[in-house]
């Protein structure tokens, strides 16, 4: 033990554990069984995660293979993760059922054919499944294997047969690949992002030879590591090839015969080779004998995790089938007959007895001839430390050794930092995590993990490590129609791309549509002075006038409020740094307990933002800071911690929010959080009879009360406190005005902590530094999945279908109809529809008792359904409601949208949110392109990406209050930012000096063809970071990544690149001019500039070939250019600028 080194990891303890096992009875003689060729092999109490040591033990004594078969997914899912934990990722797979009602993990497809692929190759030595998984089709191994596809350098390959079979495999074939399952071509460039692969692939192709293979990174799109060959499995399970199609058909005649049932669009999909979502639930239709078993050797071990338990399960997946068969042929639809699932697990327990198994037995009386394990679980403790140490010494006396586990080396250190004081006897601690720790007897091991000590669940932490999303670069791409701010000559109108010639040669130009059809053609190389417009949505705002002084004006007057405000706001940040506050102490031992107990790991945002508030509480200066963060990223622990170290200094906490339920839901969490500790919290609101709120008074005012969570009731004139010393607000911007001149005041006197899940973006952050405090969450918790959002019309089958999923796994449902007048009809046109699911209605025109007491029984899980208004909006955090339906999504604001979908994909279930419009021809372009992007943007946190400017502009609004949002809808987000740093650095005495941007003439063809980049949106994005490079090696950056992604330069686009470079240099040079003809390069410096004569003795020894100077005030330089071609004399023009430098 003393080799250990301090808080091992679990693969060092691994050893330690095994020496000790293996020479159990128990371990003893299962290998004794199983060598012998014993059949079945019965196990008796091997308890929590001794199982999967069990298993990873015999996997690597006898170097068989494993198929454990678990009662349900989240015991299966449990299982895998253990085993990983033990043994590494990628060690073990789970082979989930094909997507159904049921699932409840994330992409069961991808999986399905992952794990089958690792089969193939003898990757996977443990599987972990379930009945209903091993039962149900897989695609046949041979087809698997003629599917598969093997790519290697040097090997000849006919692109576009090779693009047509990966399409009938499943491979969606888009301008630009993103996420699994996509391919993209560019000329000879093929980019693939095959299952089972973090990175997308870049196969680069000379004729019909393989030239290079590449795996790039999905968000800068760059290649970042060369290979000779790879892999790509199909990336659907039902494959659409031509000569399997006609089979496929004649299967699903023959079933559409035997249930009675139409299936004119899945046998349409599949005439025409075309896959559709839930194909997955068809699966029997096309593989109706294959299943895992075949997968497997003879020579495989098969562990079967409890008989009573996969009985239950069995008999439930019948009835379930039976339930699901009946209800899709009321809705006309096809579903397994329970006759062919029962023919199915026949069929199953017989592929069994070909196997030799191990199953455990739960009961002494059926363990006649088990091998016995005599483990048990071990209790919780419930954060009870001093209770832990106890058992510790009595388990220390019985000579057991002790072994905890936690998640990461910090909590070990936090836990062992707790048992000192109370001398519990040696322990072992280390950092790992199993789902059940147990006491194991025979080996005289006891095995617990921090979630047991601290009375929380341990979360499945293993996901799929591919984190997909659009790449940045493209989100701020321009669309056509999209409304633009150019610099110099105010709001326009972008109409797109055009290529214009002048002087001979061919330029692409942005073209901006301004009031009375005026016309501005942009060079694409001046693309840094136009932005795209950010202000209130759905309000298209008026289009400036080409010429005259109007847009000077519009910025003058938002320059001169902008300056009043931040003269305002430095002047109260530098009065509260002046004025004394209390100085709270560091954090004692119950602050280290309170945080060590907390359940989750706390993201890097979430511990910055903690440190911050700790700095402030303890400086004796009153702290104001502002925590902006995305919708369950953890503001609310924050407060906790923030509360508890006032609370521990004698103070008292007044945590003000803006609804009733909200203050419950906050009530619920801090009394959750603080259970442990003499700590008094109540609720202060209008669902309090009157007699209960003067007790919540009078104890305020006697200082007998800690902690009080309420609505604006908190700020009426009657509350008064004894020793209050933290006010904590959530979502300021949502009260009144009357209310928020009662909030300044109390900013005067005490420390203030504001909550708000609107986001701050980046540029209005660093324009307030100095300011104001703020910290930013913008990382989400981990673990937490991407919300899969799909839009749809509404059709009755779909609802039904997404209810079901998710009130079959046992989870909760919001509907969302935004109109109170017909929200009753449609509840009743869902409980005709659904009559075994339970709907309840929400909205704020109920009388106040009558909506909290619905809201709470949803919450207590009385009813599946919810169908509300959008009052649901507003902070609701119920971790078991994962499905969102959104009914006339349309009508819906982008903000209000992305909220909403919030309220889903609080736990690490994966949450679904559908958006039912009307047919999608009728909707406005507005609609349209609002859902579009709310669907594209699942990625976690997109709510602070460059997507939702209109959250963005409500942000900066909530922080610098509404008087601001006139000017910000007047000039625009992106020029706001610049004014208000110019404002805040202006008053704070620093120098503010405009860049100076000169003129650029050049005569040359110089644009991206379309032949090279076809998508307009890429395009645009190129030219956008070419506007915007700062520096000659950003744009060899990006010509790099030219080469890399699209292939060779053409002539246009290499003089394109010289051009930009030319005006980054004549920047630098500080230059008032640049002009290249075909003779002559001509630089031109502003009056104001003075040069010495050794510059100029520098400029003639430096600068090659004929040299004339000019100056009338001006400096000018004149350098006559070498060189046959175009290219060739920019080149040159770019070289002598750089002499310059």
């Amino acid at each position: 033990m003393s080799l250990l080194p301090p808080y091992p990891g679990l693969d060092s303890l691994l050893p330690v554990f095994f020496s000790e096992f293996s020479q159990t009875p128990g371990f003893q003689e299962v290998q004794r069984r199983v060598t012998k060729g014993q059949r079945t092999i019965l196990l008796h109490r091997l308890r929590g995660s001794l199982c999967a040591f069990l298993l990873v033990w015999l996997h690597q004594q006898t170097g068989r293979a494993i198929l454990a078969v678990a009662a349900d997914e989240d015991q299966a899912l449990r299982l895998r993760d253990d085993i990983e934990s033990l043994i590494g990722e990628k060690k073990a797979d789970y082979f989930p059922a094909p997507r159904s009602a049921a699932s409840v993990s994330s992409q069961p497809g991808s999986l399905r054919i992952e794990c089958l692929g690792n089969l193939l190759d003898g990757n996977s030595p443990i599987v972990v499944t379930t009945p209903e998984a091993l039962a149900l089709p897989v695609i046949p191994r041979q087809l698997l294997q003629l599917s598969t596809e093997e790519l290697k350098v040097g090997q000849t390959r006919d692109l576009s047969s090779l693009v047509e079979e990966l399409v009938e495999r499943g491979f969606e074939r888009l301008p630009m690949v993103e996420e699994p399952g996509q391919i993209s071509i560019r000329g000879g460039i093929l980019d693939i992002f095959p299952l089972a692969s973090e990175r997308p692939y870049r196969i680069e192709f000379f004729g019909n030879t393989i030239e290079s293979i590449r795996q790039f990174d999905v968000h800068s799109q760059r290649s970042v590591k060369q290979l000779q060959k790879m892999r790509v499995l199909p990336y659907q399970e039902i494959i659409l090839h031509k000569e399997l199609v006609g089979k496929y058909l004649e299967k699903i005649e023959r079933a559409e015969k035997q249930v009675g049932v139409h299936l004119r669009r899945v046998k349409q999909n599949v005439q025409q080779r075309v896959f559709f979502p839930g194909m997955e639930q068809y699966l029997p239709l096309f593989y109706d004998q294959s299943t895992l078993l075949d997968y497997f050797d003879s020579d495989a071990l098969v562990f079967l995790s409890d008989r009573a338990d996969l009985e239950a399960a069995c008999e439930e997946l019948k009835n379930r089938y039976v339930r699901r068969f009946r209800e899709e042929q009321r809705l006309g639809r096809l579903a397994l007959p329970p006759d062919s699932l029962a023919e199915m697990l026949e069929r199953l327990e017989e592929g069994l007895t070909c196997f030799q198994r191990l199953e455990g037995v739960p009961f002494h009386s059926q363990a006649v001839d088990a091998v016995g394990f005599e483990a048990t679980t071990g209790r919780q403790f419930q954060g009870d430390v001093k209770l832990l140490a106890k058992e510790l010494s009595e388990l220390w006396r019985q000579k057991y050794q002790v072994y905890i586990l936690c998640e990461n080396r910090a909590t070990a250190q936090r836990l062992q930092e707790l048992l000192e004081p109370y001398g519990a006897g040696p322990v072992t601690i280390g950092v790992g995590c199993l789902h059940q720790g147990f006491i194991f007897p025979q080996a005289k091991v006891v095995l617990l993990n921090e979630h047991e000590i601290f009375g929380h669940y341990r979360r499945r932490y293993h996901h799929r490590k591919f984190k997909g999303g659009i790449s940045i670069p493209d989100l701020r791409a321009l669309q056509k129609g999209d409304i633009v701010v150019h610099e110099d000559h105010g709001i326009g109108k972008y109409e797109g791309i055009c290529t214009i010639t002048t002087g001979g040669k061919q330029r692409d130009c942005l073209r901006l549509c301004y009031r009375d059809g005026d016309r501005l053609y942009v060079p694409v190389e001046d693309l840094r002075r136009v932005k795209k417009y950010s202000g209130q949505e759905g309000v298209a705002p008026v289009l400036s006038k080409l010429g005259g002084d109007a847009w000077e004006k519009v910025k003058a007057r938002a320059r001169r409020g902008i300056l009043r405000m931040a003269r305002e706001l430095l002047r109260l940040y530098a009065e509260r740094k002046a004025k004394p506050g209390v100085a709270f102490s560091p954090d004692t031992e119950w602050q280290q307990k309170l945080e060590s107990s907390f359940p989750y790991e706390e993201t890097p945002d979430q511990l910055k933002a903690v440190e911050e508030i700790k700095k402030d509480l303890e400086k004796p200066a009153a702290m104001d800071r502002l925590v902006c963060g995305d919708v369950g990223y953890g503001k609310t622990e924050v407060a906790v911690r923030a509360a508890f170290k006032v609370v521990n200094d004698g103070k008292q906490v007044a945590v003000l929010v803006p609804t009733t339920i909200l203050a419950q839901q906050h009530y619920s969490t801090f009394t959750e959080r603080l259970a442990p500790f003499p700590v008094r919290i109540e609720v202060l609101s209008r669902f309090r009879t009157k007699k209960q709120q003067r007790q919540t008074i009078q104890m305020l005012k006697a200082g007998s009360l800690d902690i009080v969570i309420g609505t604006h009731r908190l700020l009426s004139a009657d509350v008064n406190f004894k020793d209050l010393g933290l006010v904590i607000i959530d979502e300021e911007h949502r009260f009144g005005v009357r209310h928020k001149e009662r909030l300044k005041q109390l900013r005067r006197l005490v420390d203030v902590l504001t909550l708000t899940a609107t986001p701050i973006p980046r540029t209005l952050h660093m324009s307030l530094m100095g300011a104001r405090d703020i910290s930013v969450i913008d990382t989400p918790p981990k673990h937490r999945l991407p919300i899969q959002t799909e839009i749809l019309p509404f059709d009755k089958n779909r609802i039904a279908e997404a209810i079901l999923r998710e009130v079959d796994r046992g989870g909760q449902v919001y509907f969302v109809h935004n109109r109170v007048q017909s929200i009753d009809s449609l509840t009743l046109f869902l409980e005709r529809l659904l009559p075994q699911v339970r709907f309840a209605v929400a909205h704020g025109k109920m009388p106040p008792k009558h909506l909290e007491r619905v809201m709470f029984d949803f919450l207590n899980r009385k009813y599946d359904c919810l169908v509300s208004t959008m009052i649901i909006e507003a902070g609701l955090d119920i971790p078991n409601v994962n499905t969102l339906i959104v009914n006339r999504a349309d009508r819906f604001g982008l903000a209000q949208l992305y909220q909403l979908r919030g309220r889903v994909g609080r736990s690490d279930r994966q949450a679904y949110a559908y958006l039912l419009i009307p047919p999608y021809a009728s909707l406005s372009p507005e609609a349209k392109r609002r859902l579009r992007a709310i669907e594209e943007f699942t990625e976690l946190g997109s709510g602070f990406k460059l997507a939702l400017r209109d959250m963005e502009i409500r942000g900066a609004g909530n922080i610098l209050g509404p008087e601001q949002h006139g000017f910000l809808y007047a000039v625009g987000f992106d020029m706001y930012c610049r004014l208000l740093d110019e404002a805040i650095r202006e008053l704070k005495g620093e120098k503010v000096e405009k860049p100076i941007e000169p003129e650029v003439e050049i005569r040359a063809d110089a644009f991206i063809p379309d032949t090279y980049i076809s998508e307009p949106a890429q395009k645009v994005a190129v030219y956008q970071r070419l506007a915007e490079a700062e520096k000659t090696l950003d744009v060899l950056d990006i010509s790099e990544e030219l080469r890399d992604r699209y292939g060779p330069l053409p002539p246009e686009t290499v003089s394109l690149l010289e051009i930009v470079q030319i005006k980054i240099l004549a920047r630098e040079l500080q230059a008032a001019s640049v002009s290249v003809d075909d003779h002559c390069l001509s630089v031109v410096f502003p009056s104001e500039r003075k040069f010495s004569r050794r510059d100029i003795r520098s400029f003639r020894e430096n600068l090659p070939g004929k040299i004339e100077f000019c100056s009338d005030k001006k400096l000018v330089l004149r350098v006559r250019l070498q060189g046959h071609s175009e290219q060739q004399r920019l080149t040159f023009a770019h070289q002598s600028l750089q002499k310059m430098l």
